[in-house]
């Protein structure tokens, strides 16, 4: 039996098109990173918050690959301070199907959000993870609203989080670098850096340029649609 990953990711759902939600391809590249885990010979199971109500809670996408969309609060596209009401929801339903899934070599927690979620399942069942954060809290404090219930979450979870965390993926050498003035739970032997979070020597370029999507999309706009 191939090696079994879990890829948390819940603020975007992997198999949703460029331009569904937030308009930075995050799903994209998970996709692309699970995509990456199945070829080197790995079973991926990714789990995501639902954000439509007509998608399918659970799907097997071939022979070693498969997705979970957890129910939490309403069943819509959600970011910021709209997400800070699903964490506790999201962590308590990702740990039961981990718990209940078979033997589990990693988890990989796209955003702070699904790290909240790693580090219980660590915390429980000793389980490795990896996190790309995307950004850290601490780094840009002085921005957030004390009124923001997820910045202030935030700012509680990250420093336990990081702490418990197998690596932190960071994209630039400046990030390294924030991550360890700002985080002194966070050891400098914790921190991966993937320049421009990939590898080309495993990721392979999308089949048609961002380019060419663009005007292929647009030109709907000239049909009416």
């Amino acid at each position: 039996m191939a090696q079994s990953i879990w890829v948390l990711a819940f603020l975007d759902d992997p198999f949703d098109p460029p331009g569904e939600g937030l308009l930075g391809g995050g799903q994209a590249f998970i996709f692309d990173l699970g995509r990456s885990f199945v070829a080197a010979g790995f079973d991926v199971t990714f789990a995501t918050r639902l954000n439509d109500p007509q998608k399918r809670r659970f799907e097997t996408l071939g022979p070693r690959c498969r997705i979970h969309r957890i129910e939490a609060g309403e069943a819509r596209y959600k970011a910021g301070e709209a997400l800070a009401d699903d964490i506790d929801l999201l962590v308590r339903a990702t740990t039961r199907l981990v718990r209940a899934a078979p033997p589990v070599l990693a988890v990989h927690a796209q955003y702070w959000v699904s790290g909240v979620a790693a580090a219980a399942i660590k915390r429980e069942l000793s389980v490795p993870f990896f996190l790309y954060p995307m950004s850290f809290g601490r780094a840009k404090r002085s921005a957030i609203d004390p009124q923001d219930r997820l910045a202030l979450r935030r700012e509680a979870e990250e420093p336990g989080m990081l702490s418990v965390c197998d690596h932190i993926v960071v994209g630039t050498p400046h990030e390294r670098n924030l991550a360890l003035r700002h985080y002194p739970e966070i050891r400098d032997d914790q921190l991966l850096l993937a320049p421009l979070w990939c590898d080309s020597d495993i990721f392979s370029e999308r089949p048609e340029s961002p380019d060419r999507y663009v005007r292929r999309a647009t030109a709907r706009f000239a049909e009416g649609a």
